[in-house]
């Protein structure tokens, strides 16, 4: 155990929003010193500046047109007093350190962001957020565009990229494409919408550009044309997500955790803490930590402030132990070298056999990182228990199970719960319950009785709500004179936290013959892996991907060539003639290397597929006399566009105008739907859909005694049935299942900068099945949101651990690089749709699988070395190069 003293403040080290360092400065300063201005209330200081503090100060701020006087301590931001006494809600918290963009707003015309702006000093100054720019129901020429274009996911980060664009065409009616990704370099969008909020963009200023990809695409679709049906409340600021929800008499809750790979608490000054104006209670559990982010106790207070004075003045002590953070060496302290021996029967003596007699033999080995989710709505979760009854917010992927673990920890019956999440900034898999933020607001609002509010700071989401576990993999196998293997080992190291769950799907896709299959699971000092899109496919797929351009490249044969051979499935087999023809692969260099100059071109392929099972989903529809629809399910929509294809789909079967239809999802009081994971919830609920929308005409028929075809004999039997409205749930049926798959196929470009090891991925062709898709818009929009994060994968994100502390060093957005804008190829989503009776399948995971596979062959293919290990960094590719030899 190391006996030396961390700094006080070690803990937060690398967590410093100017937020936290404002209420920290606030203890111990008597008052803050800023520029006089004249709309403040003030009183003279030394050499003609105007102190302010410590206590309330009055100021008046000129918000969205409208003057307002309000009290507001000096060390508040700007978002914050926006978000708690204007009750504007677009701005959104998300980093707290200048870093997303998700909090712009405008000051004096110019983009700010306002979590880095104090409200003192926008006094005096014109403060435009969000809602200031629509007219009424009018919409704002870049928001009327971002609907038209689909510009948006979840929409979390939406009210950021609307302010930002605006701001940039005050001042260039005219940009460019260009001009564009530098005005939003700044925003972070972790969906991967880019391409259509840079389309929306240029098209506000009246250029005549095609929303997504008409040409390929419109003939498939269900719906081609129409927009997102959530997307006017997510462009104007009025979605309200969890952590949006403030209601009377509200308190906050904020959970405490150990700061490095182990430790055990040394001293902490609860009575300080507890003695903070406001604060209701502070815990602090004492016993050993094994990793870093575990829980160790919670402060609830009144008010953010107070919660944030009282954990400094806490003043943990920690005496840090020795972290597991090597999986290697932890794999040869528990468990031997890597790979095991072979077997000598079974699979194992057919590979031994088969390595001995064989033309070529391949060993290799790939690593991958852990990723976080970073999800840029944080886990959150309001509770309210009332007595008898109570309800709860929370930002989740499945309604269906929060409603039950709601109940249970608010000890009520389930029947007297009600829980929301209409609106979720985003989950990839790390949102399945209510969580430690949940069961702590639900315990503390049934203890206080008043509702609670835990929102986890950026540092907390990295830490220790979930993520994509890293792997070590390695690969020997036999191939035959033209690469094909026969027969091999594998051997997957899963490097995760406490709990394991790190495999990896390798082998996959591909006809390996025999092989002798290991797997081992490393618990190091870093959070719980959760689910992450496609949980263990992004991995797996890099090193299966990467493995088999290797055995052609030791064949001498081209990949594409040995991919049509070893690849079983029908579909990608025609999926690889189109995209190698749109890629242009016949250009790409031969052999890999073989290209000039400093930057290098290089082209790569990989593969991806998704199970299609089916699955159980409720729908109901309300149907009003004046032929209005509500159409009703209680999943949630996370961004993939749930609501939408409810609306579409109701609108298709019944043959009406989807303008007549508005689609709710997330409530428990709505008929319940699947949790959003594994990409079940489309194909669950659009058989359901169909199903209500049929009971729904049969039922109209009945009061009306009209038969029911298209939109205006609808119309004309909801004005002639007796009721005001009727209501019918759909289940899942069968008879709307129909055939399909969710095979893809991505070819990627890069240029490589042979100097400096940059990679720019400059393309990619994504030709994505799904059976039927229902609206173009949303699902193109996941294909490319699936390739932007699965090249944000293969070249920036990584949970880099301190080797002596275990602490991580990157806790944030900065330094935890995110794929953004600048960064962000082209990108050419085809959607695969060929046979007849199709169905809905799976669309949301299979997109984020082949890219960084595709990638990695693509650089391999540029510069004639290969990189084994995520993610590719420049340090990396200059280390391939120079073991190379250096640049031909």
């Amino acid at each position: 155990m190391s006996s030396a003293r961390p700094p006080r403040d070690r803990d937060t080290a690398c967590d410093v929003s100017r937020r936290g360092f404002l209420k920290g400065a606030g203890i111990a300063a008597a008052g803050t010193v800023l520029a006089a201005r004249s709309a403040l209330a003030q009183s003279d200081g030394p050499a003609g500046l105007t102190r302010h503090g410590p206590g309330p100060t009055p100021i008046e701020l000129t918000v969205n047109g409208a003057s307002q006087r309000v009290t507001v301590d000096p060390r508040s931001t700007l978002l914050d007093v926006l978000r708690d006494q204007f009750d504007l809600t677009g701005p959104k918290e998300v980093c707290a350190r200048g870093a997303c963009g998700g909090c712009n707003v405008m000051l004096d015309g110019v983009v700010v962001n306002s979590c880095m702006t104090l409200a003192l000093d926008a006094a005096g100054s014109k403060v435009t957020t969000v809602e200031g720019l629509a007219a009424g129901e009018k919409l704002d020429p870049v928001q009327a565009a971002l609907c038209r274009h689909d510009g948006l996911q979840c929409g979390y980060c939406t009210p950021g990229f609307v302010v930002a664009i605006r701001s940039l065409l005050d001042r260039n009616p005219k940009p460019t494409a260009d001009d564009v990704r530098d005005a939003c370099s700044g925003n972070i969008c972790r969906c991967g919408t880019y391409p259509k909020v840079i389309e929306a963009a240029l098209a506000a200023t009246g250029v005549q550009i095609a929303a997504g990809n008409v040409a390929d695409n419109a003939a498939v679709c269900m719906e081609s044309e129409g927009g997102r049906v959530d997307a006017p409340q997510k462009v104007t600021g009025r979605a309200r997500y969890t952590t949006d929800v403030n209601l009377p008499r509200m308190a906050f809750a904020q959970i405490l955790y150990c700061p490095f790979g182990r430790a055990t608490i040394k001293s902490a000054d609860r009575d300080a803490a507890a003695a903070v104006p406001g604060v209701l209670e502070v815990v602090l559990n004492e016993k050993e930590y094994k990793y870093c982010g575990q829980p160790c106790g919670h402060i609830a207070a009144e008010s953010r402030h107070a919660l944030d004075e009282a954990r400094l003045r806490l003043n943990v002590q920690w005496e840090i132990g020795t972290p597991v953070v090597d999986p290697v060496a932890e794999h040869q302290s528990k468990h031997g070298p890597i790979p095991p021996e072979l077997k000598k029967s079974g699979a194992g003596e057919k590979v031994t056999a088969a390595l001995g007699e064989a033309r070529h033999v391949v060993e290799r080995v790939y690593q991958t990182q852990i990723q976080t989710h970073a999800c840029l709505e944080p886990h959150a979760a309001v509770a309210d228990h009332r007595g008898e009854e109570g309800e709860m917010w929370v930002s989740t992927q499945a309604n269906i199970v929060i409603h039950g673990e709601a109940a249970n920890a608010m000890k009520l019956d389930r029947s007297k719960v009600r829980t929301h999440c209409e609106f979720v900034g985003g989950g990839f898999g790390s949102k399945f319950g209510i969580d430690a933020e949940g069961r702590l607001a639900a315990e503390l609002s049934r203890k206080f009785t008043r509702p609670i509010k835990i929102v986890n700071n950026r540092k907390r989401e990295h830490l220790d709500t979930g993520c994509r576990p890293g792997s070590i993999q390695y690969m020997k196998f036999a191939a035959g004179e033209d690469g094909v293997p026969a027969a091999g080992q594998v051997h997957v190291v899963g490097v995760s936290g406490l709990g394991g769950g790190g495999d990896a799907s390798n082998p996959d896709h591909y006809e390996f013959g025999d092989v002798a299959r290991t797997f081992t699971d490393l618990d190091l000092s870093v959070g719980h892996s959760r689910p992450m899109r496609a949980p263990g496919k992004p991995q797996g797929m890099f090193a299966v991907d990467s493995f088999v351009d290797e055995l052609a490249e030791t064949a001498g044969v081209d990949p594409l060539v040995l991919r049509r051979s070893i690849d079983p499935n029908r579909t990608r087999k025609r999926m690889y003639e189109i995209g190698a023809e749109r890629i242009g692969w016949a250009s790409r260099p031969k052999p890999d290397g073989a290209g000039s100059g400093r930057f290098r071109r290089g082209i790569g392929v990989g593969v991806s597929n998704w199970g299609n099972g089916q699955g159980n989903a409720s729908v109901g529809i309300h149907v009003h006399r004046d032929g209005t629809l509500k159409v009703l399910c209680g999943t949630q929509d996370i961004g993939t566009g749930v609501k939408t294809l409810l609306a579409d789909v109701v609108a298709d079967q019944l043959k009406i105008d989807r303008g007549l239809i508005t689609a709710l999802t997330g409530s428990s009081e709505y008929p319940p739907g699947p949790p959003s994971g594994g990409s079940v919830t489309s194909r669950s609920v659009a058989p359901a859909a169909r199903d209500a929308a049929e009971k729904a005409r049969a039922k109209l028929a009945e009061l009306s005694g009209m038969e029911v075809s298209d939109r205006d004999s609808w119309v004309a039997a909801c004005r002639k049935m007796g009721e005001e409205s009727f209501s019918v749930v759909g289940s899942f049926n069968k008879a709307y299942w129909g055939k399909g798959g969710s095979e893809a196929v991505q070819f990627a470009e890069v240029e490589v900068d042979t100097h400096t090891g940059i990679v720019r991925v400059t393309k990619v062709v994504a030709l994505q099945a799904c059976g039927r898709p229902v609206n173009r818009l949303t699902a193109e929009n996941q294909v490319i949101g699936g390739v932007i994060q699965g090249v944000s994968y293969a070249l920036f994100e990584e949970k880099i651990l301190d080797p002596v502390t275990g602490a991580m060093l990157n806790p944030n957005l900065e330094q935890y690089k995110i794929l953004g804008p600048r960064d962000c190829p082209e990108i050419i989503p085809i959607l695969w749709a060929e046979g007849d009776d199709l169905g809905v399948r799976s669309i949301g995971e299979p997109p984020v699988v082949p890219t960084a596979g595709a990638v990695a062959n693509a650089i391999a293919n540029a510069i004639g070395a290969r990189v084994r290990s995520l993610p590719i960094s420049p340090a990396k590719v200059l280390a391939a190069l120079a073991e190379r030899g250096g640049v031909a």
